[in-house]
């Protein structure tokens, strides 16, 4: 390492050809195997993920084509998961390893990489405080105590008979 304690070429911008660049990502994206972190470093020079995030900020056309490769990549994830759960090995477009142990490692941790790499496939269902839907008691023609009325007898109907 040089004297200061910096890298030659630190703090100069490196000129790269975006649009390259970009392409190269979106494609390993959609195989959907590696994640984005992965990709970046695994690229000569590594890119930083702020530089991607930057780029996205400024063109929408290519965030638009970026948040593609990942929906792809995603499906593709999935589908090579239901062959891994199948028992498929890599040669049948599977990732099974043969010990069932270790498949299902990796189903569970693939299932984690979709969720966090697609929303489609991390939906919850919202139960309360949506204002466009909110939740109500439902009408009862019934009191309270003849629910519990009608509850405590179910509960002694219920009860188990003791030969006695």
């Amino acid at each position: 390492m040089p004297v200061g304690g910096k890298r030659e070429g630190a703090g100069r911008k490196r000129e790269r050809d975006r649009d390259a660049v970009v392409t190269a990502v979106c494609i390993e994206l959609e195989k959907g195997i590696l994640s984005l972190n992965q990709i970046l470093k695994a690229m000569e020079p590594p890119l930083s993920r702020w530089t991607l995030v930057e780029w996205r900020k400024e063109d929408p056309d290519l965030n638009r084509m970026i948040d593609e490769a990942f929906e792809l990549g995603s499906d593709n994830m999935a589908s090579r998961m239901r062959l891994t759960a199948q028992g498929k090995t890599a040669e049948h477009g599977g990732d099974s390893t043969g010990s069932v142990d270790r498949d299902k490692l990796v189903l569970w941790w693939d299932e984690k990489l979709i969720a966090i790499r697609n929303t489609r496939y991390n939906r919850s269902t919202k139960l309360a405080n949506d204002p466009d839907n909110p939740l109500t008691k439902p009408a009862s023609r019934l009191s309270d105590e003849e629910l519990l009325r009608i509850a405590g007898q179910a509960a002694r109907t219920n009860e188990p008979k003791v030969d006695g």
